[in-house]
């Protein structure tokens, strides 16, 4: 354990989902407004060689979780369940004491959900970027079955119904991060954006519209900026609660996207570096 007067590192692992490393300016792209993530590379390390285990969601999460490549995990295409036999880094440190929390999108599996989190505010796979329904998180080591009815019995209206979901997320990161005064905390913050679709607020949409060729990719980018602008938001939380020291952060996306530099619209899977890197 640590020495007495001495406190254990807490960790924010921020992670976003197919976006590409020269979305950022710290990666020289020129166009892009990065203000949070910008400084957060300047104040620390920037990896400029990095790959990931592998372009396509459950896969290279399941690297993430454990250390190992997919070909060990089992975990080599989507949707397949990460077992819970495999070592797990969230879990070790929940057994050392951690309050560990996660917050975003997962899929890893639900049936059922891992024990290793004290909280979770996050889901399997799929939901939409905009709020349709409120809200309802499945619960640490909860039967799916358990849960689909809490699902089907919970109000559809609530006060976040409409809003642009990682905004959500950073709130919940936040509230995370303020509720761990008595122990060291993980707080896994997993976006969805920029994966498709390719949606964001119009006031983020306005800043990109005619910057990069096509509608679509002035979204991608939007959506990028919206994602610096929360993951700001979390990095000015740390600093007001004073643990910015004593927190390691870590940002990493689990893919990139190939479109539009190659020669079909296959966003990824074909591991070009733009997917790949």
């Amino acid at each position: 354990g640590a020495e007495k007067g001495t406190r254990r590192p807490n960790i924010l692992y921020i992670m976003t989902d197919q976006q590409r490393t020269d979305t950022l300016g710290c990666y020289g792209n020129e166009k892009v407004i990065t203000p949070s993530l910008d400084a957060l590379a300047q104040q620390g390390v920037r990896f400029s060689s990095c790959y990931v285990t592998q372009p396509v969601c459950s896969p290279c999460r399941s690297s993430m979780v454990t250390g190992l490549y997919p070909s060990a995990t089992g975990v080599i295409e989507n949707n397949i369940v990460l077992s819970d036999a495999l070592y797990s880094w969230p879990r070790a440190l929940h057994e050392r004491g951690y309050k560990t929390g996660y917050i975003g999108k997962w899929h890893l599996g639900n049936d059922p959900l891992p024990d290793y989190f004290d909280v979770w505010q996050g889901y399997h796979t799929g939901w939409d970027h905009w709020i349709e329904e409120e809200p309802v998180y499945q619960l640490p080591g909860e039967k799916k079955d358990a849960y689909e009815a809490r699902v089907t019995a919970a109000p559809k209206e609530g006060p976040n119904v409409g809003r642009y979901r990682p905004d959500l997320e950073a709130d919940h990161a936040i509230d995370f991060i303020r509720n761990c005064e008595d122990s060291p905390f993980l707080c896994w913050l997993s976006f969805y954006p920029p994966h498709t679709s390719k949606t964001a607020p119009e006031e983020d949409i306005a800043k990109y519209r005619g910057k990069f060729g096509s509608e679509e990719q002035d979204i991608y980018y939007a959506m990028v900026h919206r994602l610096d602008t929360n993951i700001g938001r979390v990095l000015a939380e740390l600093d007001t609660l004073g643990l910015r020291e004593n927190t390691l952060v870590v940002f990493l996306s689990d893919h990139g996207e190939n479109h539009p530099m190659r020669w079909n619209n296959h966003l990824k899977r074909l591991c070009y570096d733009q997917s790949a890197n």
